[in-house]
C-alpha cells in the first residue's frame, strides 16, 4: 500500500496539489472502504446476510482515514529515494496497474450491489 499511496501522492503532487498527503490518503480510504463494501455484498449475495448502512457508518470510516494518515506520514526518505529512482517505464506500468485496481475496487461493489437490488427487487436495474 505504501507504493500506491506513493503514485497517488506523486500524479496530486505533480498537478500541483498543495493538500496531496491528504487526497492520497483519502483515496487510498475510498478504496479500502470499497473493497471491504465488496465483502460484505459477497456475503449477502451467497449467505444472505443483511448490511445496515446508516449515518453510523461515517465513525469507521474516519477511523480508517486517521489511521491511513498515520501509517502513511511515516514512510521513510530511503523508501521515496528508491522509489524516485525506479525506471520511468517500469513506474509507469506500475502505474497503469495501481489505476485498474482503484477503478475496479470501486465498480465492483457497485456491480455487486446492482446485482442483489435485482436479486431482490425482479430486475429493475440493469
Amino acid at each position: 500500500m505504501k507504493y500506491i499511496y506513493y503514485q497517488i501522492y506523486r500524479f496530486y503532487k505533480r498537478w500541483g496539489d498543495r493538500a496531496s498527503d491528504i487526497a492520497a490518503v483519502g483515496l487510498i480510504t475510498l478504496v479500502e472502504c470499497c473493497n471491504i463494501l465488496a465483502v460484505l455484498y459477497l456475503f449477502t449475495y451467497y449467505r444472505s446476510f443483511k448490511i445496515e448502512i446508516s449515518i453510523w457508518s461515517i465513525v469507521p470510516i474516519g477511523g480508517l482515514y486517521l489511521l491511513n494518515y498515520f501509517y502513511f506520514k511515516k514512510i521513510s526518505s530511503t523508501d521515496i529515494k528508491k522509489w524516485d529512482a525506479e525506471d520511468p517505464t517500469r513506474r509507469d506500468t506500475k502505474g497503469a496497474l495501481i489505476i485498474l485496481y482503484i477503478a475496479l475496487s470501486i465498480a465492483f461493489p457497485f456491480y455487486l450491489a446492482t446485482k442483489i437490488y435485482n436479486q431482490t427487487h425482479g430486475g429493475f436495474l440493469t
